[in-house]
């Protein structure tokens, strides 16, 4: 209901305004909600052989299917021109299996939670570790537009990285006061995440052919503001709304 809500709500508003669906990042949410909705069954298996081996079958079978099912590979070797470097490329139903063991891995930090919060780590190794993800989010990209290396081969790959970097974020802030406004921002990183399309899109249509530094701003600042706006009316609402609802099983 938390993802869904939000999700329909912002489905609606591309219809109002005669807007594509397709801005919204909507193939990454209907991997969650099929992962929130299998995690009983996972729940099971993980607590009968433990979640680092079912994580590694996961990794497994995902890339065998990258190699198996998409051209990927021979894209990136030969350079072909039918490449396509999305990671949603093969439909939902097969994005889901890929993209599983990148969840679990958020998985797996739940579950060491209590040895996260019982360790120690230096300013230094932290903000080497974030130069490490910097630098690798960059390479990838890169590899992506310009060497035709798919986010499905690079973005499992980065998921281990950035699963170590959370990890020593979450000891490295345990004992440490975030800045109010970035840690009040991340209530409404969802609203955003869904969102951040529309403010680029309002402000081409004034400005259809202008790609200047001012324009860039104006974008980033209008889908902070329509952002925001929408978590204010549509996904805080929704929680009070969860909130208040009881289940009885």
């Amino acid at each position: 209901m938390r993802i869904g809500i939000p999700m329909i709500a912002a489905v609606l508003i591309a219809f109002v305004f005669n807007l594509k669906t397709d801005i919204f990042p909507l193939w990454s949410l209907y991997c969650e909600l099929f992962y929130y909705t299998i995690f009983p069954l996972l729940l099971i298996l993980i607590r009968k052989i433990g979640i680092n081996k079912v994580l590694v079958f996961s990794f497994i079978i995902s890339y065998l299917i990258i190699i198996a099912v998409t051209n990927s590979l021979a894209d990136f070797i030969h350079q072909n021109k039918s490449y396509n470097g999305n990671y949603w490329q093969m439909g939902t139903f097969i994005t889901c299996i890929i993209g599983l063991p990148c969840w679990l891995l958020g998985v797996k930090i739940a579950e060491d939670m209590r040895t996260l919060l019982s360790s120690t780590i230096t300013a230094k190794r932290i903000y080497l570790m974030r130069a490490c993800v910097f630098l690798a989010a960059f390479f990838c990209s890169v590899a992506r537009f310009h060497f035709s290396l798919s986010y499905l081969l690079s973005l499992n790959i980065f998921a281990i990285l950035a699963y170590s970097w959370i990890k020593l974020e979450i000891t490295f802030w345990k004992d440490r006061r975030a800045l109010s406004l970035l840690e009040n921002a991340g209530k409404w990183s969802y609203s955003l995440y869904l969102c951040h399309a529309l403010g680029i899109i309002w402000v081409a249509h004034f400005f259809p052919s202008n790609s200047t530094w001012h324009i860039l701003t104006l974008q980033c600042f209008t889908s902070l503001a329509i952002s925001y706006l929408f978590y204010l009316v549509i996904e805080k609402t929704s929680h009070h709304f969860i909130r208040k609802i009881k289940f009885d099983f």
